[in-house]
């Protein structure tokens, strides 16, 4: 049960009593909120019982917490929700039914269940790894590679997360299933979203990963009769976006409901789908990419990148397109001539980009790293460079049509602004650069670590990966580059910084207008919302040439991002299942 007393003032009993085996009275703990208490503030406090429910199917457990001689400051105080999840229960506070739950999860002990599983898990890491170090003996290709060990790695992080435990996983699959609905032909027109029967409760799953979902996926994945009758569902937790940025997961979405799949194989075949156009466009990537192309792979494999692939969400589609945006425009920027033909993919690549997620907008400064002086004739370049901006401008402009109307129309006529709005960045540029400020310095080293996957699974304590680890991507996405130095390219770093403090400045623009007007630091901001940009900011590190660099050096690079990349895994499950 989750405890909120910020006093830690918690006593009570907690009786339990069994239908068909009553058990009045009989105590299961007493809580001390003294001082010297172990109960925590906002967090879960186990309750054990001595032995097993057995054969609890189809039974009724009471849960009886009671707070005798309570006073207003030394209480049980509890979180209760009001989603009412456990339908077929109730929840009375004293003695009147309360529409809603009791926050709890259910604990399970790992016993055998997880023994099996876990033995599997060890042998294809085993395999893989003996893969990757072949594949890497025999120098393949970068781009190759990097496929490989997208799906590879990533296939771990679908099955280890549960379903719904990633961040914000709950609103992508509203969001999956309504598209899906319109392609299907069953959407509505009253703001709800129609659900089968099957996938109405998300078979209980909940937001925190816990052995609790592990149990979860092995009592429902071999369940075959599946209700595919449509109910109206809220239709709440729908992100307000494109088709183009769940296009993947809607499509696996689709297979699993025409071959009648389970939720279970709705939700991994949803991820997979994702994961594996993030394994193309960044191979894709890599391939066009004329230097770095181990840094790049690298940047493609930390841990939040890979657990924002394997999941639902929509923020793989910015990660991709920035990435093929930096590698195009360098592979461009290195041809010896430049034709027209050549603007055609940075062109194609902003026009998808600005829709999904506008603040990447300023990644068209680079295009800038194509030298004028490549093209054959002036003409060429006035047309390649003019049709580039006035396509891309165009859909900023209709893509933020609605943002402007409301900050010059609607907003000067209303008196009353709770929200910061453009209006007031024009008005006091100075006085938000100066927030802005005071928010990097105060969240930057959140910023660096989230960035990388400190926190993972909606941030809950514990799962993600140490700060020191983190350091160790840094570095090795660092060396990778080191090790490009003798190959590398002139490249102009001050597009390169353009682009980049561009798009920063607009993540925090867009996430100010989240907040009430008198903050001082902008809440909001998210360091994975940094990803797609983070190799621009390694390009932009001042490197010297080495004398000598071993080719083998590279592949020995992947190697190790591999092994750490199990290591990180393996933290991730054992924190999941002590949870």
């Amino acid at each position: 049960v989750m405890n909120n007393d910020t006093n830690n003032n918690l006593n009570g009993t907690v009786l339990g009593n069994v239908n068909n085996n009553p058990l009045p009275n009989d105590t299961i703990e007493t809580l001390d909120g003294s001082i010297n208490s172990t109960i925590i503030d906002n967090q879960v406090r186990r309750i054990s019982f001595d032995e097993a429910l057995l054969n609890s199917k189809d039974k009724y457990y009471e849960i009886i917490i009671t707070s005798p001689n309570a006073t207003a400051c030394n209480a049980v105080t509890l979180y209760v929700s009001s989603l009412d999840n456990y339908k077929e229960g109730k929840l009375l506070i004293n003695n009147e039914i309360y529409q809603g739950d009791l926050v709890f999860g259910l604990l399970y002990e790992a016993g055998d269940f997880l023994i099996i599983p876990f033995i599997i898990l060890c042998i294809y890491v085993l395999i893989f790894t003996v893969i990757v170090m072949c594949i890497c003996d025999k120098k393949f290709d970068i781009s190759k590679i990097a496929f490989i060990l997208i799906i590879g790695i990533g296939l771990l992080y679908i099955i280890i997360f549960p379903p719904k435990t990633i961040s914000d996983e709950d609103a992508h699959i509203n969001t999956t299933y309504k598209w899906a609905n319109k392609l299907l032909g069953d959407e509505t027109n009253d703001g709800t979203i129609l659900k089968r029967v099957e996938d109405i409760s998300d078979k209980g799953f909940e937001l925190i990963p816990s052995i609790d979902g592990y149990y979860k996926i092995k009592t429902n994945i071999g369940i075959d009769e599946v209700n595919n009758e449509l109910v109206k569902t809220p239709g709440d937790r729908v992100t307000d976006t494109k088709i183009t940025m769940y296009l993947f997961q809607v499509f696996g979405f689709l297979i699993a409901r025409i071959l009648n799949l389970n939720y279970i194989f709705l939700i991994y075949l949803g991820r997979f789908f994702n994961l594996l156009v993030y394994a193309l466009g960044i191979s894709f990537a890599i391939k066009r990419i004329p230097v770095g192309k181990i840094a790049l792979l690298v940047c493609s494999l930390f841990p939040m990148a890979l657990n924002q692939a394997a999941s639902l969400s929509y923020d793989v589609m910015p990660i991709i397109l920035s990435f093929i945006m930096l590698s195009e425009c360098m592979r461009i920027a290195n041809l010896d001539t430049v034709k027209i033909k050549d603007f055609i993919l940075p062109t194609i690549i902003m026009v998808m980009l600005i829709p999904m997620k506008s603040v990447y907008c300023m990644l068209m400064v680079l295009i800038f790293l194509i030298s004028p002086k490549k093209f054959n004739t002036k003409k060429e370049c006035y047309t390649a460079f003019g049709m580039f901006f006035l396509i891309v401008l165009s859909f900023c402009i209709v893509d933020n049509r609605d943002l402007f109307y409301e900050s010059f129309e609607v907003l000067s006529i209303k008196n009353e602004v709770v929200y910061y709005e453009i209006i007031d960045v024009l008005k006091n540029p100075i006085d938000v650069f100066g927030i802005v400020l005071d928010t990097i310095y105060d969240k930057f080293d959140m910023y660096i670590f989230t960035m990388a996957g400190s926190n993972l699974a909606w941030f809950a304590m514990g799962i993600g990966v140490p700060n020191t680890i983190i350091m160790i991507y840094y570095f090795l996405a660092i060396y990778a580059l080191k090790l490009d130095c003798n190959s590398m390219i002139q490249i102009n770093k001050k597009v390169l910084f353009i682009s980049a403090i561009g798009v920063i400045g607009l993540i925090f623009l867009g996430a100010l207008t989240w907040n009430f007007k008198g903050v001082n630091i902008i809440d909001g901001v998210q360091g994975r919302y940094f990803l797609p940009i983070f190799p621009i900011l390694l390009f932009l590190l001042p490197l010297k040439k080495e004398d000598v660099i071993f080719e083998q050096s590279k592949y020995n690079m992947i190697i190790f991002v591999v092994l750490l990349q199990i290591f990180t895994l393996l933290r991730v499950f054992s924190s999941i299942v002590i949870r």
